[in-house]
């Protein structure tokens, strides 16, 4: 329910008949006894009608929100009410059908709602369902389609607490048509998953883009394929308004480097680009590599969301006849005998002119030069190995790390700069020490200059600047032809180089002198070792160095099977905060092989944390890591490759063993009379039994 602050809001809760005076009933918020300094509390017993307890909210406010239950408890044992939920449909394969007659068309409905809420199919005023039970959550028939109609769903549960009863209503749209061959139907009606579409080629043609919104991202004059299926030029008309329509619900909510991506791959899936197939138009599907690289780098946490709301039911209201591509059975563009097989949006493509060697531009996507360790020295693991640490990013697809060994890369452009896997067990991944490019530089390793209005001038600085950022090899690369049409200009630049080079040696010469002649003065002023230290000196007396040996290792070795890509979690609500961080409640896409998504707390280290605090985040992960009992909260991942690090643990729905326990304290207790008066003599709680099982259990484990 819903009140404005300031209000006061009744919540009642009733027990079935019974002749138990000892009956108790507590409530609770959000699992948690309910402090009574600010709320009352009433229980009235009457053995013919039950017990009724009733708590008021005085003047509420934000403090108050959350899910309000009752628990009721005897010597018998413990019932607790579940929230209750307004009665709503969900699911369903379709709404709009358009058939031939004596179609058999099937009619599915699914609510949920707590109480379970009853369904009713009415078609006008009758009833399609019998009448002798009552229909409850889900309901399906097949409809014998003879003329055109609606089909209404009808799903409706009482809540007791507000005394209201809760209604959803769902229309099943029935088009027939009559055809003159009875054999051909508009549609033939299958129980499938919706992307199974049929197989068949569609009707169309082939011509040249003529819309707006895919405008900057179909090229030039290229012939795309118009679905015209049954009417005149449907399908230029609908994609381009779904294509506009999309563009508003979802293109413009994204965030780079997502949006761009996602701009391509929905104009190519909605214009394929066109061939021919036995002397007949076709649109080309996607391409795999494209595909792959929306879901697995570019979009892989909003990926991950439509997946999520697909699984629901819940999809985009202007999406129309468009549906989420299953990458894996598309074309793969790479190796094929006919590469032309697939719309290809080239996401995974970089233009080789782009490449850069010594250095890089922008994040470092196009970096191809050949480090291969670190920013701290350690050396980089083969993209193609999954020893030390196993991975399954950046996705194959990406050409930028094709036969690239262990060089430095930043495929997709998902770091700011090119990195690796290390060969370290410890340390999982670093960036690497490659300059940034600049104008001058643009990545070339070669000195070239071929304008032969620069000056001399201009030549030589810029020969001086390239010098100071070029290897030692490249700088007799000087182009040949520009040697042969100015000779007097090689000739300068040649004793101009000579020059450069008889200036350091001199300048390292001066310096290696002024170093020995230090150290010779040093040594010559040097009192003995014995006369300086004290040879009595009591060790335990010294400061302990908590900095002394300390490795930048993170990520124990035990910890490596449990690493979960963070881009993957769905964040749903904040928990709370722990000595480490902040708890939130979180799904986790295929943690388990048998579960589409997982329910998880993940519990984040905060970024200001020190380095012992890291490692004490480490320590409980490994101990968590060790268990695995029912009743002991279970480690079920570790994102460890990036910051922050994260734990993902089991999600306790009902609180810990001490919350429970403490629930069940004295102080949580406080029945009153109708005349408002507190008892003073409480019965006790939980019989020996039950707290000497409940000592056993945890003696236990």
């Amino acid at each position: 329910m819903t009140a404005v602050a300031g209000q006061n809001v009744t919540f009642s809760c009733s027990t079935a008949p019974n002749n138990d005076s000892q009956l108790m009933i507590n409530w609770q918020r959000n699992g948690q006894s309910i402090p009574l300094s600010r709320h009352r509390q009433t229980l009235v017993h009457i053995p013919e009608n039950g017990s009724v307890s009733t708590l008021q909210l005085s003047n509420v406010n934000e403090l108050d929100e959350g899910v309000y239950q009752c628990t009721a408890r005897n010597e018998l044992g413990l019932d607790v009410s579940r929230p209750a939920h307004g009665a709503k449909i969900t699911g369903g394969q379709r709404f709009v059908y358009n058939v031939s007659v004596g179609t058999q068309v099937p009619i599915e409905c699914n609510a949920r709602g707590q109480p379970i809420p009853k369904i009713e199919l009415l078609l006008g005023n009758k009833t399609l369902l019998d009448n002798e039970s009552d229909h409850y959550a889900n309901v399906f028939i097949q409809f014998n389609a003879t003329e055109t109609t609606n089909i209404t769903c009808r799903a409706s549960n009482f809540l007791s607490a507000i005394n209201q009863t809760i209604e959803d209503v769902q229309i099943y749209e029935i088009y027939v048509q009559i055809v003159e061959d009875s054999e051909k139907q508009l549609e033939s009606i299958e129980l499938e998953e919706e992307n199974d579409l049929s197989k068949q080629l569609p009707i169309g043609y082939c011509a040249p883009y003529i819309g707006q919104v895919c405008r900057g991202h179909i090229p030039k004059n290229s012939l795309v394929f118009y679905n015209v299926s049954d009417s005149e030029d449907f399908a230029n008309n609908i994609n381009e308004e779904i294509v506009n329509n999309l563009w508003k619900e979802l293109i413009v909510s994204l965030q780079e480097p997502c949006r761009s991506a996602a701009e391509k791959l929905l104009c190519y899936y909605a214009f394929p680009q066109c061939s021919w197939s036995q002397r007949l138009p076709r649109g080309k599907p996607l391409c795999q590599e494209d595909c792959v690289a929306i879901r697995e780098s570019f979009c892989n946490r909003e990926w991950a969301l439509l997946e999520d709301n697909r699984q629901r039911g819940v999809f985009f209201k202007s999406r129309g006849h468009f549906r989420l591509p299953h990458c894996e059975s598309l074309p793969f563009n790479r190796n094929l005998t006919s590469p032309d097989e697939c719309s290809h949006a080239e996401l995974t493509v970089w233009p080789k002119e782009k490449a850069t060697f010594d250095c890089y531009k922008g994040r470092g996507r196009f970096y191809q030069g050949r480090v291969n360790v670190t920013k701290n020295g350690i050396p980089c693991q083969r993209w193609d190995l999954q020893q030390p640490h196993a991975h399954n990013r950046p996705p194959s697809v990406f050409q930028e790390i094709w036969d690239s060994e262990n060089y430095c890369r930043n495929a997709g452009g998902e770091e700011p700069l090119p990195w690796c896997y290390t060969n370290d067990p410890f340390i999982r991944w670093q960036h690497c020490d490659i300059p940034i490019c600049d104008e001058t530089n643009g990545g070339n390793d070669s000195i070239i200059a071929k304008d032969e209005n620069i000056s001399m001038n201009q030549t030589i600085f810029y020969v001086l600047m390239n010098l100071l950022r070029q290897p030692i090899g490249s700088w007799i690369r000087i182009d040949r032809s520009y040697s042969n049409n100015h000779p007097m200009t090689f000739s300068i630049t040649v004793i101009f180089l000579i020059s450069i080079i008889a200036i350091i040696m001199i300048i390292l010469f001066l310096i290696i002198r002024q170093i020995h002649h230090r150290i010779k003065l040093y040594s010559s002023t040097m009192t003995p070792a014995t006369e300086i230290f004290p040879t009595d000196l009591d060790l335990s007396k010294l400061p302990s160095n908590n900095t002394y040996h300390c490795t930048s290792a993170i990520l124990n070795p035990k910890l490596e099977s449990l690493e979960y890509p963070r881009n993957k979690i769905v964040y749903v609500r904040d928990i709370g905060s722990g000595a480490f961080g902040r708890v939130f409640l979180a799904k986790a896409p295929c943690l388990h092989k048998d579960e589409d998504f997982t329910w998880v707390a993940v519990k984040v280290l905060r970024q200001e944390a020190t380095v012992d605090m890291q490692s004490d985040f480490e320590r409980e992960a490994i101990l968590m890591s060790e268990f695995d009992h029912p009743n002991i909260v279970k480690l079920l991942g570790v994102c460890a490759l990036g910051k922050p690090m994260c734990l993902l643990v089991e999600y306790m729905a009902f609180g810990d063993l001490a919350s429970f326990l403490r629930s069940l304290g004295p102080s949580n207790y406080i029945i009153r009379h109708p005349n408002e008066e507190a008892f003073v003599d409480l019965p006790k709680k939980m019989s020996p039994f039950e707290l000497a099982n409940i000592a056993k259990q945890i003696s236990s484990g």
